[in-house]
């Protein structure tokens, strides 16, 4: 394990069970990669030595994936959004018929935040590559600027209808939900799990 022959990067798994492992320049780890996808397995190679001179190295090693606590996060701001579809944008008094609620926007709302869960998941489980955080970023966006529109006209709805019109929670809910993806996916992209030697 002491011959130190070749640099530390990742190379073919020599035990054949994975498809990469890290030789940290000493001896192999337990760091393995299949797929682009990072996991750790003992090496089970008491005296094993350095790749041979002739192995090539894997030179990116395994795909950098996006932060897998980010990109749960991100999904869960899509979740925030789906919620703020059901919610109601402002609040009619009426006298006859009491609260008459309405919502506004739900429709766009509800698609938008299912696809930022499911763009979230397959970043943290690495299916999607890293740079597919900048969808969630842009669906994250649209939905908190269309959220934050909408917070503008309804109030000033509710400022004309002199105590008659109540705003409700779904614009300030989406917008929250919105910005928890667009925040947290950047997150996931700039800081990625670092596939590491032990």
């Amino acid at each position: 394990m002491s011959d130190a022959t070749q640099p530390a990067q990742w190379y073919a798994d020599p035990t054949g069970r994975h498809q990469h492992r890290y030789w940290d320049g000493t001896q192999w780890t337990d760091q393995v990669a299949d797929n682009q996808v990072t996991s750790t397995d003992p090496p089970l190679m008491p005296g094993a030595g350095a790749p041979p001179a002739t192995g090539k190295p894997t030179p990116a090693g395994p795909r950098r994936a996006a932060g897998r606590v980010f990109s749960g996060l991100a999904a869960a701001g899509g979740l925030v959004l789906v919620v703020g579809a059901f919610l109601p944008a402002f609040i009619l008094v009426d006298r006859q018929y009491g609260y008459i609620s309405d919502g506004r926007d739900g429709q766009l709302m509800l698609p938008v935040g299912l696809a930022i869960i499911v763009l979230a998941i397959l970043l943290a489980v690495g299916i999607l590559p890293r740079w597919g955080a900048f969808f969630v970023v842009a669906a994250g966006g649209v939905a908190a600027l269309v959220a934050v529109a909408d917070v503008i006209d309804v109030q000033d709805t509710v400022d004309q209808s002199r105590g008659l019109i109540d705003s409700g929670p779904a614009m300030w809910v989406c917008a929250a939900g919105g910005a928890t993806a667009m925040v947290f996916a950047l997150l996931a992209y700039f800081k990625p799990e670092t596939p590491t030697a032990a």
